[in-house]
């Protein structure tokens, strides 16, 4: 079988079905050190960098299961003759246990529904627990979380994965006005003003050392002046850990890691592992 996401491997670990892994997307991006490993010795091929799809690979692999995203795809994979072609859709799901919750879509793909569902009823109760942390808490700090590029900040809605980690974790998410559904897009005034406001900044980031304020920012200085950043400022990088891999199956342990953020008085015991803040 093969993956055209990367965001689907740490489901087919998780269910210890690697050996049977010929085929991935974005190498490069891929964090586990088994199925790099296999990547390096030709044991698996390397099936789509960018937007280009490597049919000859994919035939030569002799791939019978073939599990992708219709997201971006366009007619990438519409021509692909032969392996079984599953469409998987976790990026829609809004709640981190809704994305894990798709172990079972793979368990029972795969045959393996029993321990699929048992993985993924452990994987709630240490969410529920984890949440449980905050009980009563007296105020929720400000958060925004999002990306910068070219000059202008991204944040995602409030209804999207990282506002709901917020919540869980005794947060108010900041969206902007926009409305429920949609992403916030400013200029680098117009995040000014508001991080000005903010208790916590967070971005998501990819480099290969811990950032300063500068690096979270995007280089602009008077933002990396701002309180949500010098006292709050926080990160996700995607280069030192896997971000959009096994946390995906972790949802527990990055609550914890976003409660320790915005609760430092709290008794928790947890070492960061995907969010950490500046000062760590």
């Amino acid at each position: 079988m093969a993956v055209l996401s990367t965001t689907h491997v740490p489901y087919l670990l998780a269910l210890g079905s690697t050996d049977h892994l010929v085929g991935v997307a974005h190498g490069a991006s891929v964090r586990d050190t088994n199925v790099t490993t296999r990547l390096a010795d030709g044991r698996i091929v390397e099936l789509l960098r960018g937007d280009r799809l490597d049919h000859e690979a994919l035939l030569g692999a002799r791939v019978d299961l073939l599990f992708d995203q219709p997201f971006g795809r366009s007619d990438l994979t519409s021509r692909v003759e032969g392996p079984r072609h599953v469409m998987i859709t976790e990026y829609l799901e809004e709640h981190p246990l809704g994305r894990s919750e798709w172990i079972r879509a793979f368990g029972a793909i795969l045959g393996q529904e029993a321990m699929a569902d048992s993985i993924h009823a452990s994987i709630v109760a240490r969410y529920e627990a984890a949440s449980r942390v905050i009980g009563s808490i007296g105020s929720r700090p400000s958060v925004f979380y999002g990306s910068a590029w070219q000059g202008r900040f991204h944040g995602a809605s409030s209804h999207s994965l990282m506002a709901q980690l917020v919540r869980d974790a005794g947060g108010t998410y900041w969206s902007g006005s926009n409305g429920p559904n949609s992403n916030v897009t400013l200029d680098l005034e117009g995040f000014l003003a508001v991080a000005d406001t903010l208790d916590h900044v967070g971005m998501a980031l990819e480099m290969d050392h811990p950032p300063d304020a500068l690096d979270l920012v995007g280089g602009e200085r008077r933002i990396a002046a701002a309180p949500g950043i010098v006292r709050g400022g926080f990160y996700g990088n995607s280069g030192t850990s896997d971000l959009f891999g096994r946390a995906l199956l972790e949802p527990d342990v990055m609550l914890s890691d976003l409660i320790l953020i915005l609760h430092p008085e709290l008794p928790i015991d947890h070492r960061p592992t995907y969010f950490h803040r500046l000062d760590q």
